[in-house]
């Protein structure tokens, strides 16, 4: 490539060299553009630590923000747990006045039928502040109708039902009816419902009391 240059010689301008010529030190663009390149370099590292940093203290915060949520959750299942012991502790208070199981009305009346007696009717019953009551008549032609009542009396203190819920039954009332060609009896029994009572407190040895020899 030929390159005709128009200027005249004592007119020219040497052109710079990028590295300068022989023993000179570097271009002065070359030094700016290094220290715009380091400059740049550490703005850019700077910028990365600072956003770590950001980073590094968002995530402390989530988790004081994490830790204080666990902290007011645990404070509610502590209220929690607090009220169920009082509640507890007031269920064992009131234990001993409840009964200890309740009581199969069905199961009752079934061993009760199966309990009465040839010539005994059975005319109600009464339960009312765990006491049981139970109306009936006996009629026999043979005039055993006392012996009737005793037996179905008998029949029921034997029952699994009335020993474990009410402890036995006996005769509240009994009255001979007149007017009628047979004898009628006319009897009311009574049954007391059992209440749980606890022995704690009462368990323990009793000491025994030395005589003193004179």
């Amino acid at each position: 490539m030929i390159r005709v240059d128009l200027i005249p010689e004592k007119d020219r301008r040497p052109r710079a060299s990028l590295f300068g010529g022989p023993g000179d030190g570097p271009a002065r663009e070359v030094i700016v553009g290094i220290l715009v390149a380091v400059v740049g370099f550490f703005l850019a590292l700077h910028l990365l630590v600072g956003l770590g940093m950001l980073w590094r203290m968002a995530d402390h915060a989530a988790l004081r923000m994490r830790w204080s949520s666990l902290g007011t959750e645990r404070q509610k299942v502590d209220a929690v747990l607090d009220e169920q012991a009082v509640l507890d502790g007031k269920l064992l208070a009131v234990k001993p006045l409840m009964p200890a199981k309740p009581v199969s009305w069905t199961r009752f009346l079934n061993e009760v039928s199966d309990s009465v007696p040839q010539g005994v009717w059975l005319r109600g019953f009464v339960y009312d502040k765990d006491i049981l009551m139970i109306y009936g008549s006996a009629v026999s032609k043979t005039k055993n109708e006392m012996v009737i009542t005793g037996d179905f009396v008998a029949a029921l203190k034997a029952s699994s039902m009335v020993e474990n819920f009410f402890g036995g039954i006996a005769v509240d009332a009994i009255q001979r009816r007149e007017g009628f060609s047979v004898p009628v009896v006319d009897f009311a029994l009574k049954a007391q419902r059992l209440i749980q009572v606890t022995t704690e407190g009462t368990k323990g040895k009793k000491k025994k009391k030395k005589k003193s020899r004179k």
